[in-house]
């Protein structure tokens, strides 16, 4: 059953206050600019050369309900948008867009990372049809959650919960990555039944002691502690679930090493079907890091500082940013200090933003990660700019200098 669809404004003349919505970043992202697409390609041509920007930014296309069907970002926003009004233009999807739309709307951006990050929130809020690449529908990735109970257990969820005690990802949605997960609970030996399930460990005290659930199946191959039927304290689960989550921290040399030593030992006492059985798992678990380390190792070295430029130097209206990273997403964005109170207001954010880093206080959620995404991916479509980048010593360095360079 299809969705029914936000309607952003019903006429040209309504009011255009924000009608993309709030961003997480409003230090970076200008004010939301209208264009009717009436007359002919000429007029819409000459219209988008003469009120589009050269700069980069978000836009998108209003069907004549008043419904937004296709968000894109450009770094150049009048180059990209005379694309879909251009006579040369031979591309059936850009023609069906600008076909079907009655308005075009158009925000400006500080850094193209910012219109990246800014279009998948609007891809994510309206969900638009002509979108593909973002929307939650079609996505192909997960995340693996650690799901909040008192005797918490590893799952692979599509959409995060918005409670859970912690988050790893993005890696692909498939079977491979689905069994993946399914091992890590079996190798841990941590519980994988419904959340309803009532919890009686060894070391708690239970006014009615014939009440504890039967036991399951993995109970009685040993493949779970059974902290549902008091096989475990307290205190034994939480050691095996400590282990897994550094495992998934970045930690699995001693993991792997004790399955591969297993494995070894099965073969050599002929144990043949066990053996296949713990080179499957060493597998499983080989897949899983291997996902998770391309991207939390480059997370955990991603914290610095990316200056950037709006417009001309020459310009009246240019200006200069910041872009705070932390842990590979940006966390802040921060007009360029130009006197004594912005840089001390700058200084002291900074300052609070090292510390946090330093002690992995920040936490790691849904919207960090796919923000992460971003910031990776344009540093790798671009390594050039990490020549611009600075540490956040020296970026703190340069708000205690009498003047910002």
């Amino acid at each position: 059953m299809s969705r029914k669809k936000t309607s952003l404004f019903r006429d040209d003349e309504a009011p255009l206050r924000e009608p993309f919505g709030e961003t997480s970043f409003p230090n970076g992202c200008g004010s939301v600019s209208s264009m009717s697409l009436v007359g002919t390609r000429r007029d819409r041509r000459l219209r988008v050369r003469g009120r589009c920007p050269n700069r980069p930014g978000v836009y998108g296309f209003v069907n004549r309900s008043g419904v937004l069907v296709y968000v894109g970002m450009s770094r150049n926003l009048r180059h990209r948008l005379l694309t879909y009004f251009s006579s040369a233009s031979r591309r059936g999807k850009e023609v069906r867009i600008a076909g079907q739309s009655g308005q075009l709307l158009w925000q400006e951006t500080v850094h193209p990372i910012i219109a990246r990050v800014r279009e998948l929130e609007l891809i994510r809020r309206f969900r638009p049809d002509y979108n593909v690449e973002g929307h939650p529908w079609r996505m192909r990735e997960a995340y693996v959650v650690l799901v909040a109970n008192e005797a918490a257990w590893f799952r692979l969820e599509k959409e995060p919960p918005a409670k859970s005690l912690g988050m790893w990802g993005p890696i692909p949605m498939n079977r491979r990555t689905i069994a993946a997960v399914k091992e890590l609970n079996l190798h841990f030996r941590l519980r994988d039944c419904p959340t309803s399930t009532q919890m009686h460990f060894s070391d708690q005290t239970d006014l009615f002691p014939n009440a504890a659930a039967n036991g399951c199946l993995r109970a009685e191959t040993q493949s779970c502690l059974a902290p549902c039927i008091g096989c475990c304290s307290q205190k034994e689960y939480n050691k095996s679930l400590r282990a897994a989550r550094q495992f998934l921290d970045g930690r699995p040399n001693s993991v792997l090493e004790d399955v591969h030593e297993q494995m070894r030992a099965a073969s050599r006492e002929l144990r043949f079907e066990k053996a296949t059985r713990l080179r499957d798992v060493a597998q499983s678990l080989e897949r899983l890091d291997g996902h998770l380390r391309k991207f939390h190792d480059w997370m955990a070295e991603s914290t610095f500082v990316l200056p950037t430029s709006v417009g001309d130097a020459q310009e009246k209206n240019g200006s200069e940013h910041w872009l705070i990273v932390v842990r590979g997403a940006i966390q802040q964005v921060i007009t360029a200090p130009t006197d004594a109170q912005q840089k001390s207001q700058a200084l002291e954010l900074l300052q609070q933003v090292s510390t946090a880093a330093d002690s992995l206080a920040l936490p790691q959620n849904f919207n960090h990660f796919q923000v992460a995404r971003v910031v990776r991916a344009w540093f790798r479509k671009y390594p050039e700019t990490q020549k611009k980048c600075w540490t956040l010593r020296q970026a703190i360095a340069r708000c205690r200098r009498r003047r910002v360079a």
